[in-house]
């Protein structure tokens, strides 16, 4: 009865603590149920319960905890044998979240530290969604105000030394209070971070859109102002030297995938005066979908003819039996399914289709009713207002240790060449390969097609100048494959001095964007990061187009998908692997311009990150009983620290003490001893003078600090100047007070123990 009695009074921070629980898991693990909320609510009881029980036995309530704490972490280790991580997870967090918000509001009242502790969920989901105010944390917000006003009252009580009442008008004006908060939140104006005049077409657009109707709609991706950059707009070219990035977080669409993905909206082969255009006006025909051939699948079929003539003896001379690449095993690429849900119901002209489409259809159109070209845009015709589209594709997240991503890793034009010459599969009696009709209609396309992207993918305008051919050679020398070189380029831009820059610095007239780009600004966003990696590839002779679309990478947890964006829209380059099809590589920098003060914390921050991954991978291969057995040598090597860090700190206040003013030093020694008496209950009362506490102390402790209470009051209400010896005197006091405390405390609370030296 008596702790049923407790967790009643203590209804408040069982509250905080499940409502922080429920807010991380469903941030971290993306799902809710309400059988996982009842579970919360039972371990956090339980939780609470141990401690109040632990609470009852002062001299051994720490030794208490840790066996607790012990046997919890003993019944987690068990449960991750049995079930996934993520019920581990759970659990862990529990006990974090019930612990620490039991601490700052029953033994420790720490309105300020419960405040931060709601930061960690708060900071989990922003970093996972660019949702703004959830319930989660209305609620949060909620439960600490009233934790806030529930600690105001005691304090009044402890002051006053009843209890006081609760009546109406206490929660009348919290209400209002709490209400009052919420209302000029949600009123108020939130400014932009970075405010831009292009965005005043999208709002009247957003707007206007649902009373203009078709006319309206018709012009919603157009744009009245061309200057924002956006793949969606129909253009028959992209221009580098006046598009401004988008920062709207307006939503398109959502995508429901296995995994965050490319979305191609448009893509140009030719590079001319700062602008992408479309060179050959055959590669704008579009076709069903189904009548391409799609990179993946060629790779696939590629690859199995190359294995075949592995099992049936024949030696190519591209792949020679001695090659390494025939140590690893074969793994695919995966086929998966996306679907793109037009939320809004936006009219479009395209329809954004993961990178490696097979096929594309909905409810109504079949893959005969959309079409694609052979620069990867995929339409339905004619601009109109879609709910949604399921496409098929093969995916490029190949494992590194198969045998499919080191063939693409050694292939380049020459290899592919011979790999895909039919008169190299003749068996031993002379005898070509047995090769299905099928399969060879999907080789020859790719053989087609590799001529095709050489034709059309790898020209240049004169008036790149030769610096910018010396960069790619220098880059790339040493790499033999198309794989690799691409690779370097992409790396080049990480480990350079560039910068990503919303608003670059203008082109100077008569300047070539891409040249001055890479050697004098060293600034820019997506579109001038995928122009230049194009135009270097093409530089070393490697076959690349740029294209536009966006990036779905933000994860909803509470729909299963992932929100693409204004902001999300994206340029990248495509890079054709022979053999392999188009591949994309990712040259844009995350890193903004910084000072030096925040280039110093970030290697910090990095030093700290790779620390921990280290602690980590070493903790996963200790054996699950060794782990378990080493819990305490950490605990007794953290007090350890604790305790030669704290003897560090008090040499060096004692000197602080000795050189500062004596009367500033005595005031601040009485104030320590006083503050440190407060850890064994023995604090001072607000209506008690320095002396009559002085007196009681005395009388209930036997710890005299009489005489120096003297000097004190000498020196704050007679202003006679404390001595030298006076606060050598007050410094010794200070260690005598130490040694009664650690005697009062015996060896039962180790944490405050080894706290005080």
């Amino acid at each position: 009865m008596e702790n049923a009695y407790r967790l009643k009074n203590q209804i408040l921070p069982l509250a905080m603590a499940v409502a922080l629980i429920n807010w991380t898991s469903r941030t971290l693990f993306g799902f809710f149920y309400i059988q996982l909320l009842i579970l919360a609510i039972a371990i956090t009881c339980v939780i609470f319960a141990a401690y109040n029980f632990a609470q009852k036995y002062a001299n051994i309530k720490t030794l208490l905890f840790f066996a607790f704490s012990f046997l919890y972490l003993i019944v987690c280790q068990v449960v991750m044998g049995i079930e996934d991580k993520d019920v581990f997870l759970f659990l862990i967090t529990v006990y974090g979240y019930a612990s620490t918000i039991y601490y700052f509001t029953i033994i420790r009242y720490r309105v300020a530290v419960v405040f931060i502790i709601g930061l960690i969920p708060f900071l989990i989901h922003t970093a996972r969604t660019a949702k703004g105010i959830t319930i989660h944390f209305i609620i949060y917000i909620l439960l600490f105000f009233l934790l806030y006003f529930e600690r105001t009252r005691k304090k009044r009580a402890e002051t006053v030394r009843y209890n006081v009442p609760i009546n109406e008008w206490y929660y009348v004006t919290m209400s209002v209070f709490l209400a009052l908060v919420f209302l000029v939140s949600l009123i108020a104006p939130k400014p932009n971070v970075i405010p831009r005049l292009a965005y005043v077409n999208a709002v009247i657009e957003q707007v206007a859109q649902p009373l203009g109707g078709a006319a309206a709609q018709q012009n919603l991706f157009q744009g009245i102002n061309n200057n924002l950059y956006n793949p969606f707009s129909i253009k028959t070219q992209s221009q580098l030297d006046s598009l401004t990035a988008p920062q709207s977080d307006r939503v398109l669409f959502e995508v429901a995938a296995q995994e965050p993905v490319y979305l191609r909206i448009q893509s140009w082969d030719k590079y001319e005066d700062n602008v992408w255009k479309i060179g050959n006006e055959k590669l704008k025909e579009y076709k069903p979908v189904r009548s391409f051939y799609n990179d993946g699948i060629k790779y696939n079929v590629f690859v199995d003819l190359v294995k075949k003539a592995k099992k049936e003896g024949i030696i190519l001379s591209a792949l020679p039996e001695t090659s390494e690449i025939w140590n690893y095993d074969s793994n695919l690429p995966e086929k998966r399914k996306a679907t793109i849900l037009n939320v809004n119901s936006y009219s479009t002209k395209f329809i954004p289709v993961p990178i490696g489409a097979i096929d594309v259809y909905s409810e109504g159109k079949n893959s005969e009713k959309i079409y694609m070209n052979k620069l990867g845009s995929c339409s339905s015709g004619a601009q109109s207002s879609w709910k949604s589209y399921d496409v098929e594709y093969i995916t490029q997240r190949i494992a590194t240790n198969s045998f499919e991503h080191n063939l693409i890793k050694i292939l380049d034009r020459t290899r592919a060449e011979s790999l895909l010459d039919m008169n190299a599969y003749k068996k031993n009696d002379g005898e070509p390969l047995d090769i299905s009709y099928d399969n060879l209609n999907v080789l020859y396309a790719a053989t087609e097609d590799l001529k095709s992207v050489y034709e059309n993918y790898t020209q240049l305008p004169q008036n790149i100048s030769d610096r910018v051919f010396k960069l790619a050679q220098k880059i790339t020398e040493g790499k033999e494959s198309t794989y690799d070189k691409a690779l370097a380029i992409e790396q080049y831009f990480h480990n350079s001095d560039y910068v990503y820059d919303l608003d670059p610095p203008r082109i100077p007239s008569g300047a070539e964007a891409i040249d001055y780009f890479l050697f004098d600004s060293k600034k820019g966003f997506c579109i001038h990061y995928a122009s230049a990696m194009v135009v270097l590839a093409r530089a070393c002779g490697l076959p690349a187009r740029y294209s536009e679309g966006y990036v779905a990478d933000e994860f909803d947890s509470s729909t299963g998908r992932f929100v693409v964006r204004d902001k999300d829209a994206h340029a990248f380059p495509e890079v054709y692997i022979p053999g392999y099809g188009w591949m994309v590589f990712e040259p844009t920098v995350s890193v903004m311009e910084q000072d030096a003060l925040s280039i110093f914390f970030d290697k910090v921050k990095s030093i700290l990150v790779s620390f921990e991954e280290t602690v980590v991978n070493i903790i996963e291969i200790i054996p699950v009983w060794v782990r378990i057995l080493s819990i305490p040598f950490f605990l007794f090597t953290l007090m350890f620290w604790i305790w030669i860090l704290r003897r560090v700190y008090i040499h060096f206040w004692k000197k602080k003490m000795l050189k500062l003013d004596a009367n500033k030093a005595v005031d601040r020694i009485l104030s320590k001893i006083i503050k440190l008496l407060g850890v064994v209950n023995l604090d001072r009362d607000l209506h008690e003078t320095p002396l009559q506490y002085g007196q009681r102390i005395y009388m209930e402790s036997g710890i005299d600090v009489l005489d120096f209470i003297e000097i004190f009051n000498k020196s704050k209400y007679a202003k006679v100047e404390p001595t030298v010896d006076d606060v050598k005197r007050g410094i010794a006091l200070y260690g005598d007070v130490v040694v009664c405390i650690k005697r009062r405390l015996k060896w039962f609370n180790p944490a405050k123990y080894f706290w005080f030296v």
